[in-house]
């Protein structure tokens, strides 16, 4: 709303005893970020920093997300989702969809990001539903979709969508994502980047391949994002794309 003076002078009325360090100073640093403040907003930055190394720190640490998308920096600020995934941090399901991150969404690693952190497993009451293809209609489109993946490999194509893949195999993308939901237990991102993650395996032994670099290698393998690509890898083998390689290569 622009009301940043109002914010910074905000905790001037409030009693100390109540007011929690880590949100006084990260609502600081984003006011003075929001104004253009670049000296104040570095000041109170490096104060954010220092908190969140503490041992309470996971409130100032969660700022540290909010201060880097309301100024642009979607690097560092991915960088910190990833951390977070990591250490399962219980305020990145809130500050994620903060309206104040919205500098950042029209970056493609937000909505890869966005699947992955909201992700769940299907409850009691969604396997109960009715089901919308009948067992043998399920079984043909999947036996079709796994020659369609084995055949013509479309998730080397980093563009790939859902709604992309349903048209290549005829089926409509309900009916797809309820599918791999049902019969595979996942959902079209993890199907998709498990076979970028096997096929980055198989190329990073190729001989021809050894001078390329591991960004290079993932994106040969259908990644456009090396954030991304670097998260799934580590959930899915438990080592990073270098720990991986000088396993195996």
């Amino acid at each position: 709303m622009g009301r940043y003076n109002e914010v910074i002078s905000y905790f001037d009325h409030i009693p100390s005893e109540v007011v929690i360090e880590g949100e006084k100073t990260g609502a600081l640093a984003l006011a003075y970020a929001m104004k253009k403040d670049a000296a104040n907003t570095s000041r109170y930055l490096n104060k954010l920093k220092i908190q969140a190394a503490g041992p309470h720190g996971h409130t100032a640490d969660s700022y540290l997300f909010l201060v880097s998308a309301v100024t642009g920096d979607a690097d560092r600020a991915f960088d910190w989702v990833v951390n977070a995934i990591d250490h399962s941090s219980s305020l990145l399901l809130l500050r994620y969809t903060d309206p104040l991150v919205a500098p950042i969404t029209k970056d493609p690693r937000y909505k890869a990001f966005l699947q992955t952190i909201y992700e769940t497993e299907p409850g009691e009451d969604e396997r109960e539903k009715e089901a919308l293809l009948d067992p043998r209609t399920a079984a043909e489109y999947s036996a079709r979709l796994m020659q369609h993946i084995s055949t013509n490999k479309p998730f080397l194509d980093p563009d790939l969508s859902l709604r992309e893949l349903a048209r290549q195999i005829d089926l409509h993308p309900n009916h797809l994502s309820w599918m791999l939901n049902q019969n595979l237990g996942m959902n079209f991102n993890v199907f998709i980047n498990k076979y970028r993650i096997e096929t980055f395996m198989s190329i990073a032994r190729a001989q021809e391949n050894k001078k390329l670099t591991i960004e290079g290698l993932a994106y040969e393998s259908g990644f456009n994002s090396k954030t991304v690509f670097n998260t799934y890898f580590k959930k899915e083998t438990g080592l990073t794309p270098s720990q991986y390689l000088k396993q195996t290569v």
